[in-house]
């Protein structure tokens, strides 16, 4: 045999066969959804979720996950949409393979909401498949054709908003409202006296000086339970309070949505659009004398207005110029000072009058002394106003309430010096001889009165801040939808 033979080579193909592929079984789930609570809508829904599950399980190679159905919730957000959320969750727990819908504006009318939720599909790696619009999106074309049909849903659906808004404001114009359910009402505006007993309870011992936190524990404590059996809290109460239809009016369109894909309630201040107050539309639980009375205190009391203008906003009134008087705060204490007039913010640029500062512990006292309360409506009953007389500010004139009743005098106490309203102060040099030296010391007096020694700069220096801060406070005029009580900005030290 030859040493050089090259080996001989098989040219042999062995041919490898595929098994074949198992058949995989598709996930399939559907998304219904409704956006009212009609009964021909109710009808639509079980329609549409009877036809998914035959067409599911008739498909071959197809198994039914779920059907995920939201009934009567706009397509506007998915936040209250219960089903929808729960259909993502279990797309990200693995469960779901083929999503059934049937339109866009079914799954979301917001398109920024729709091209979100439908990329995060297609990462987990779910389709969907939308009937009306014969869109799937495990095509190429989808998000093109998804954003054109997307845009189309967003833009009839704001359309359909102000259609609505129109009718809806109509309606206002003519002083109809739909009925919606109101403690102490039954349907029709039939009182249901048991509620209506703890509205006026509400109302009275706001009146009579009670703080919400206050009638809300004597109300729990009383197990005067709301319509839900739920506790009262401070927000209910107040908004009890507010409530112009238990004084037997109807105030329309205090809130509007602004913007109709998130479905934003906003509060209707300073009218932007048309307001509508109806009188006496239906029969009242308090009277208007009693529900305008609230209004004011509520308005006195609130803190988003600066300093709270509760008890004598109103009734103490300035003795040099006749305006308001207005309350203000300075460690802690509180105190009342002319408020002026007219559009300036600082008050030295409203008034004339010069900077005092009254104590309003001391007026308290004084009223205390002869039997008047010190709370709003109670004093508002008896009295007409309170002044002091022109450079006298050791008496509190009041003017009671009646024809024939005359004005008196109350003497006012301040604990002197650094509460007095008004102090002047005057010093005189005096020569001393002190360890057989000839020296001038200066003394201070306070309306007179001579400052024990040692507390003379401490005196002084506090009431010159005192006025200063009466001089320079930020007086802001009321807005117009609002009552004519002033902002008082800052509060003070």
């Amino acid at each position: 045999m030859n040493k050089h033979a090259m080996p001989s080579l098989t040219n042999e193909v062995v041919m490898i066969e595929n098994s074949a592929p198992e058949k995989k079984i598709i996930r399939v789930g559907a998304y219904c959804r409704v956006s009212t609570n009609l009964e021909t809508q109710r009808k639509s829904m079980d329609t549409q979720m009877a036809a998914y599950e035959r067409i599911i399980q008739a498909h071959p190679g197809w198994e039914l996950v779920d059907i995920y159905a939201d009934q009567g919730i706009s397509g506007t957000s998915v936040r209250s949409r219960t089903e929808f959320l729960r259909m993502m969750e279990d797309a990200r727990a693995g469960k779901l393979d083929y999503l059934l819908v049937k339109s866009i504006s079914r799954f979301s009318r917001n398109t920024v909401d729709l091209l979100s939720f439908v990329r995060e599909l297609s990462d987990l790696g779910v389709r969907v498949f939308f009937e009306k619009e014969r869109i799937d999106t495990g095509e190429l074309a989808s998000e093109f054709l998804l954003s054109v049909f997307a845009a189309a849903a967003q833009e009839e659906i704001i359309s359909l908003s102000n259609n609505l808004k129109v009718g809806i404001r109509m309606r206002y114009a003519r002083g109809e409202q739909h009925w919606s359910n109101v403690y102490g009402y039954r349907k029709g505006w039939v009182i249901e006296q048991s509620e209506a007993d703890v509205i006026r309870c509400i109302f009275d011992r706001y009146l009579n000086g009670s703080t919400l936190v206050d009638i809300r524990r004597e109300l729990n404590k009383r197990d005067w339970s709301k319509q839900n059996k739920a506790q009262w809290s401070a927000t209910t109460l107040s908004n009890v309070l507010h409530n112009e239809k238990y004084a037997g009016d109807l105030r329309m369109q205090k809130t509007f949505i602004d913007n109709p894909l998130t479905s934003h309630e906003a509060k209707n201040r300073s009218s932007i659009i048309p307001q509508y107050y109806v009188r006496d539309h239906h029969q009242a639980i308090v009277s208007h004398e009693v529900f305008d009375t609230v209004q004011e205190i509520l308005t006195m009391r609130d803190p988003s207005r600066g300093v709270k203008q509760y008890p004598f906003y109103g009734l103490l009134k300035c003795p040099y110029c006749g305006m308001n008087m207005v309350r203000f705060k300075r460690n802690k204490s509180a105190y009342w000072t002319c408020g002026g007039q007219g559009d300036a913010i600082i008050r030295e640029e409203r008034t004339k009058c010069i900077p005092y500062a009254v104590r309003e512990d001391a007026l308290v006292q004084a009223l205390a002394s002869a039997g008047y309360p010190s709370d709003y409506a109670p004093l508002k009953a008896r009295i007409v106003s309170m002044t002091f007389p022109r450079w006298d500010w050791t008496h509190l004139k009041v003017i009671p309430s009646g024809a024939e009743k005359r004005p008196f005098l109350l003497p006012v106490n301040y604990e002197y010096p650094e509460y007095t309203p008004y102090p002047v102060f005057t010093e005189k040099a005096r020569e001393c001889n002190v360890r057989g030296e000839i020296k001038v010391i200066r003394i201070i007096y306070i309306n007179g009165n001579k400052i024990r020694s040692g507390c003379g700069n401490y005196t002084r220096n506090f009431i010159k801040l005192l006025q200063q801060q009466v001089n320079h406070m930020v007086i802001r005029p009321p807005e117009d939808y609002e009552l004519n009580i002033p902002r008082i900005e800052p509060e003070g030290n």
